[in-house]
């Protein structure tokens, strides 16, 4: 499975737990202290990148590829915040993880 489809389902297990936050709800979690993985997506203009990066007051921020955000039953949206700590962890550990090919199959 690519690493997008991976990132994918944990965004989505995030959405459906209540974890995933995007738009104003997202900025709010930031000023809050509740957000604990900022992804930022390709569309993003650096007027906003910054405006959400001087709120984001130490969380871990990953520069996403975009993502099918249908799959998410999400209008597409240029950041998303999750809120959960084990999600957050899973996805930055997909996010690192460079995919090894499987030399049995080159055989």
């Amino acid at each position: 499975m690519p690493m997008t489809d991976r990132i994918v389902t944990y965004l989505g297990f995030a959405r459906k737990m209540g974890k995933l936050k995007a738009g104003m709800a997202l900025e709010k979690s930031l000023d809050e202290g509740d957000v604990v993985l900022l992804l930022l997506f390709p569309a993003i203009s650096d007027k906003n990148r910054d405006k959400l990066l001087r709120r984001e007051k130490g969380v871990q921020t990953i520069v996403m590829p975009d993502i099918d955000f249908a799959r998410l039953g999400l209008q597409p949206c240029k950041a998303l915040g999750v809120t959960d700590e084990g999600l957050a962890k899973a996805i930055v550990k997909t996010y690192e993880i460079k995919e090894v090919p499987d030399e049995r199959q080159e055989k």
